[in-house]
């Protein structure tokens, strides 16, 4: 009796056994910098890529802002920087605690500039790089001209008042082709003649 019961036993012991060993040998799955390739959460890349696209064209004096985010867990092993880009146009930590890049476009930019970000993944073992480029369309606003010219304050009696007006315009409109003036009567404070 006691051998059929040796007998029922020694399976279900082996199997406890083979369960405890798998249990333990699964312990490095919770450990993704021993194990980077268990397709833990938290593990070195195979391959980095972007995940974010850029969306919408900056307006010109307007600031113009891209969240970055790539295929990358380990966010930080994770940097960017700025191949490609116009001045003024930064990578910066936005409040959410994100990378951002920030840009307020100007008339000197033009109407098209093209940007590559770099995102570089270093863990002091695996190093892996990946860029994108894209190319953005500003969208430019009607900047008011300035007069800087100044008007004489005298006139003569009897005469024809004439003044040339010199016109600043930050849009480099031609004078008289695109902007339009507005003529009111001056107040005449001092006669001669």
């Amino acid at each position: 009796m006691s051998n059929l019961r040796l007998a029922f036993l020694l399976p279900l012991f082996a199997g406890l056994v083979a369960c405890s060993s798998g249990d333990s040998g699964g312990g490095d799955d919770t450990n993704p910098d021993t194990n980077p390739g268990d397709g833990g959460t938290d593990q070195a890349p195979i391959a980095l890529d972007f995940t974010s696209e850029p969306s919408g064209n900056p307006i010109e004096d307007l600031q113009w802002t891209y969240e970055l985010s790539t295929s990358a867990l380990l966010s930080q092993f994770i940097t960017f920087e700025l191949i490609n880009a116009p001045t003024g146009m930064e990578i910066v930590t936005n409040d959410e605690g994100k990378p951002e890049v920030r840009w307020t476009p100007t008339d000197e930019h033009g109407d098209e500039v093209t940007v590559t970000v770099r995102a570089t993944y270093d863990d002091g073992t695996d190093v892996l790089t990946r860029e994108q480029t894209f190319v953005l369309q500003v969208e430019h606003v009607n900047d008011k001209p300035e007069i800087v010219s100044e008007a004489p304050l005298t006139a003569v009696s009897g005469s024809i008042f004439q003044y040339q007006v010199v016109v600043d315009d930050p849009d480099g409109h031609v004078a008289g082709a695109e902007l339009f003036y507005i003529v009111t009567i001056p107040t005449v404070t001092t006669f001669t003649g």
